[in-house]
Order: structure tokens, then sequence, then C-alpha cells
């Protein structure tokens, strides 16, 4: 069972797809994130809608804008949708090999697709906490780190969970 060219195929073509998509619909997230979030000075929501929010940043020529933060939560998709895909890949093949079944059935697609769904979460959340935790527990300002690096180790955790 060595590298399996398959799977790192599916990998990248389900991780090209959450690229895609991520892409597309990030305006959309941000409109829908700035409507909940805003509310004017008399506590009443600034805008009626999600559209209202988009029609302003075409208004006011800040349509850019609706795409910050688009880079990060590209490559935090595009991450987490390769490891799912390739453990995806990886389990089902195994099951095919182990089990002799030229298909494989719907309890145990759902089976796998749980194990890949769980190896994602490891990966991509469980890594980066433990880190952090480890950083915690070694106290880093005694290990010579300074405030910025404590920091950056912050942000790059949040980067994993957002």
């Amino acid at each position: 069972m060595g590298f399996d060219m398959e799977s790192l195929s599916e990998a990248t073509s389900g991780a090209v797809g959450a690229l895609v998509s991520t892409t597309i619909l990030y305006p959309l997230d941000t409109c829908k994130t700035k409507y909940q979030a805003e509310v004017s000075d008399h506590h009443q929501q600034k805008y009626r809608n999600i559209s209202d929010v988009l029609w302003e940043a075409i208004s006011t020529n800040q349509v850019l804008s609706l795409y910050q933060g688009l880079g990060t939560k590209n490559l935090q998709s595009f991450i987490s949708q390769f490891v799912y895909f390739y453990g995806y890949s990886f389990f089902k093949r195994l099951y095919l090999e182990k089990s002799g079944a030229k298909t494989i059935g719907t309890k145990a697609n759902l089976i796998v697709a749980a194990a890949a769904g769980a190896c994602t979460v490891l990966i991509t959340q469980a890594s980066p906490t433990l880190m952090c935790s480890f950083c915690l527990n070694r106290n880093i300002i005694s290990m010579g780190c300074n405030l910025n690096r404590f920091l950056w180790c912050d942000d790059m955790w949040h980067f994993y969970l957002f």
C-alpha cells in the first residue's frame, strides 16, 4: 500500500473544486457576515437584506473589499478538502482490497466517508491545537521566543480553526 496516484488525483480534483467554489461564494459569505454583524447607532439594522450589503459595496467602489481574507480561506479550504478526498479515496481503496468486493455499498461508503472526515478534522484542526498547547505548556517566553512569535503562532492556530 504505497503512494497512490489515483488518490492523489482525486484529492487534487476535490481541492481545486473547493478552491473554485470558495472563490465564487466568498463575497456572498462576506455579505452575509456583514449583514449579520452590522447594527447602526440606533440599534437598528443598517441593511434590510444581504443584497443591500452587495449594492453598497458596488455603489461605493468597494467590491474588492468583499474578497478580504480570501487567500487564507482558500488555503484552508484547499488543504481541508485535499486531506478529505485523499483520505476518502485511500480508505475506499483499502476497503475494496481487504474485502475483495468490486464495489462499495452504502453502509461501507458511509463508514469510509466518516473515517476520511475524522482524519481531516484530526489533521486540520487538532494538530494546530495540540501544537499551541505544547507551546503554552513549554512556556515559550522562557525559551527565548518573543511575544510577536507567540502571537504569530496564535494566528496560525486561528487560521486552522476557521
